[in-house]
């Protein structure tokens, strides 16, 4: 029973996301009418990336995404320009509903991001922080992008030199995260 229990919920999940493609948009009433039904939006994200989408979390809803200087690397210098984005739903939630200029403001040392675990050939990301989030927490956007331009750069990060133009834009909560923050001691 369980099995057939996937195989409907992975099927119902692909009808969404095929949907909401050929529309072109996603709603606030159309997210909030698949919370109520239950729906996984980390699910629902994991099925655009099935599909061969990546995932660009905000806390602005963006037309295009241009390319900038990212914080991928403690030395400024060596920091690539480009859009970024990632195939793990966690982190572009994580990225859209936490802001890490109101963390950087509330504390004067924090850390916030994620590990990546690799388990049994399956990449997880476990967002953490150094401090509690509490006052960080924001309504945010998940931009679903093309992957063609992207070059993946880490597990779980891509990047494009180029303009990104998002064919559909999910505006998400917090409380659509099933994976738990872990706050960690600063190191």
């Amino acid at each position: 029973m369980e099995k057939s229990s996937t195989i409907e919920t992975q099927n119902l999940l692909l009808q969404l996301t095929k949907s909401f493609l050929e529309r072109g948009h996603i709603t606030e009433s159309d997210m909030l009418r698949l919370r109520e039904q239950g729906v996984s939006i980390e699910h629902l994200l994991s099925a655009f990336v099935g599909q061969g989408y990546l995932l660009h979390g905000s806390g602005s809803n963006i037309k295009e995404l241009e390319p900038f200087k990212g914080d991928d690397d403690q030395d400024e210098k060596k920091r690539a320009v480009g859009v970024y984005a990632t195939d793990i739903p966690s982190i572009a939630l994580f990225k859209a509903t936490v802001s890490q200029q109101a963390l950087s403001q509330e504390f004067s040392s924090v850390t916030a991001g994620w590990n990546i675990r690799n388990v049994n050939d399956a990449v997880t990301a476990v967002p953490y922080s150094t401090q509690p989030i509490g006052n960080a927490i924001r309504q945010g956007y998940i931009h679903v992008l093309p992957k063609e331009n992207f070059v993946k750069i880490a597990d779980a990060e891509y990047i494009s030199e180029v303009s990104v133009q998002p064919v559909l834009v999910l505006p998400v909560e917090h409380s659509d995260m099933t994976t738990a923050i872990e706050v960690q001691a600063s190191t």
